[in-house]
């Protein structure tokens, strides 16, 4: 399952004092990631496959000259896993993310230089290229989406970066021209300060983490911590698919994102009931009006 994993991998005498934590089940995709962190121009010191103990491969060998490290987990979720490695941490920095995703050669030079420059109570997410940026809707919204915006939010533009009264998440898009770009919140792809790290449990619920990277930045928020967008800091997913629309027309689907967006406007303040008006709106779209355009 974790096969290949010594692919370019070498043992690094220069020291950046990086650790990577990354949740994963195995597969093909995590070999590319780890070979990618390690082709960097900055290459972290150890890199954490934080694998639960149900699905641990058996009969492994590693060679001792790699900077990489399987840890068994106790519990299965990719939440859970990522805060259980967070606890084998020992670096000054820790950058966590997802099994598919290839940085750019500069990435984690960027992340870095962006560290250094600004407070230790900083986190940094970077540029994923992605199929799923909704850049394009954000920018140019038709007349429907227009009146939808000025009802809820007063204006008929919605910003960049920022989490909604309602509990959604507006698209992080890139400024090339600029360096650091200030956000409300953060993708699945986050660098910090190893004493900002959240190490307990807050998302509880199980299956798909829908949302979960805009409630771990609310907590981060909470604590204090100024949350950047480093926007030379580039990321690509290596399995780019699309959202899987079917999921949409179950209920516990919507159960899940009720309770989830319940969290994210606890964390910011937001409103109940424009919430609960977004999901029903949601629930009606496609469970009458999507099955009647087919």
């Amino acid at each position: 399952m974790l096969k290949d994993l010594s692919l370019g991998e070498k043992y690094f005498k220069k020291k950046n004092n990086i650790s990577v934590v990354i949740p994963s089940l195995g597969g093909k995709a995590l070999a590319k990631t780890i070979r990618y962190l390690n082709n960097g121009i900055t290459k972290p010191d150890k890199i954490l496959i934080c694998v639960p103990k149900s699905v641990f491969p058996k009969n492994l060998h590693f060679k001792r000259n790699t900077n990489f490290e399987l840890i068994h987990c106790p519990i299965k979720g990719q939440v859970r896993q990522k805060i259980f490695g967070f606890t084998k941490i020992n670096s000054k920095y820790t950058f966590q993310i997802d099994d598919d995703i290839l940085v750019n050669k500069t990435c984690l030079k960027f992340l870095l230089r962006g560290a250094i420059i600004k407070p230790n109570k900083s986190a940094f997410g970077a540029f994923l290229k992605s199929k799923k940026n909704m850049v394009s809707e954000n920018m140019t919204p038709s007349i429907f989406k227009q009146t939808m915006n000025f009802f809820l939010y007063g204006k008929r533009r919605l910003s960049m970066r920022s989490v909604l009264n309602s509990g959604i998440a507006t698209d992080l898009f890139d400024q090339r021209d600029v360096f650091l770009s200030k956000t409300e919140w953060l993708n699945g792809i986050v660098f910090t300060n190893t004493k900002n790290l959240i190490k307990f449990d807050y998302f509880k619920l199980n299956g798909k983490a829908y949302n979960e990277d805009v409630i771990h930045s609310g907590i981060l928020k909470k604590n204090n911590v100024s949350l950047w967008m480093n926007n030379k800091a580039v990321c690509l997913e290596q399995n780019q698919i699309l959202f899987n629309n079917k999921e949409k027309f179950s209920f516990r689907y919507w159960i899940k994102i009720y309770k989830t967006r319940k969290m994210i406007i606890s964390l910011y303040k937001g409103s109940f009931i424009k919430m609960i008006f977004l999901i029903f709106l949601g629930i009606f779209k496609n469970f009458f009006i999507k099955p009647m355009k087919k």
